[in-house]
């Protein structure tokens, strides 16, 4: 195995600029050594480690340089708005400049305030709220506006307010602004995850009535039996996402089976949503609309 003079202790293994390196009295011929990756031009790093979307994006901040920040897509995915990881960085300076171009980025120059600006891991980035106009602006469908914006309110950890999210839309004079005015009622402060909100998307696609996110389901005694992922409670009718986890961990499988046999006694139909029918969704609102049938609910015309 060839062995590699060390680099300088300056320089972090986790990313550096080929212009640190070279500041730093590294070689050329040094940088091209195998025990080093160029994960973009003009960025290296050791060979080997693993490569997050977090440290791709320090990665090419690093090279841009001042005033570039990360946006739509990218921005999304550092505040956790359960959408898929993004291919290429997106990244945005402040127009007029113009949009920066490189391998591996998708570049923008946008027009915004200071407090559209925000810093995350210690990355600047736009705001929860810009960064779900943004998001509007660049296409994206109604269910990942959805999606996107549960995660901003959520009750329990929220980025924004639905209000704040209301406001950013009525000055909004840009793009995507039907898409925003479509997908603010179909927000709530109440979903768990990702998955969770798609499912409510199309319980309401389907023209059902609109479930409770969260609801305490109670036996005739008043004890709460479980939190229901999505309840129908005037139809005592519940929906829950069953992640994977749910089926391999075989103590919560056990718990999960308990918890639902307590709903049936408690007078509730329990219906469950599991990976792997997430991606043809058809058969379980066939089965929900029956449900919700049964106990008295009607289509309108």
């Amino acid at each position: 195995m060839t062995a590699h003079n060390p680099l300088p202790e300056s320089l972090d293994p986790a990313g550096f600029t080929v212009a640190d390196a070279r500041w730093a009295g590294v070689r050329y011929s040094r940088l091209r050594a195998q025990d080093l990756g160029a994960p973009y031009p003009g960025v290296r790093r050791a060979a080997g480690l693993p490569l997050t979307f977090e440290a791709r994006c320090r990665l090419v901040l690093s090279r841009l340089g001042d005033g570039v920040f990360l946006s739509h897509t990218s921005a999304a995915q550092l505040w956790r708005m359960h959408l898929d990881t993004p291919a290429l960085v997106d990244v945005s300076v402040v127009a007029p400049r113009r949009a920066p171009h490189a391998g591996g980025i998708h570049g923008h120059a946008i027009r915004l305030a200071p407090s559209d600006v925000s810093r995350r891991f210690g990355l600047p980035m736009t705001s929860p709220v810009r960064t779900w106009l943004d998001l509007a602006a660049a296409g994206e469908s109604i269910e990942n506006l959805v999606v996107a914006a549960d995660r901003i309110v959520h009750a329990h950890d929220p980025l924004a307010s639905i209000d704040d999210l209301g406001r950013a839309v009525e000055r909004h004079r840009g793009r995507g602004i039907r898409s925003l005015h479509q997908a603010l009622p179909l927000v709530s402060d109440r979903s768990d995850s990702g998955r969770e909100t798609r499912v409510r998307s199309a319980i309401l696609g389907r023209g059902l009535p609109s479930p409770i996110a969260q609801h305490r389901v109670l036996d005739h005694a008043g004890r709460l039996i479980g939190i229901a992922d999505l309840a129908f409670p005037e139809y005592r009718t519940l929906l829950e996402y069953e992640g994977d986890h749910h089926r391999t961990d075989r103590v919560q499988w056990g718990r999960d089976l308990a918890r639902f046999n307590r709903y049936q006694r408690a007078g509730w139909i329990a219906l469950r949503v599991e990976a792997g029918q997430f991606t043809s969704m058809s058969e379980t609102l066939d089965t929900l609309e029956a449900a919700l049938q049964l106990r008295g609910w009607r289509p309108t015309e």
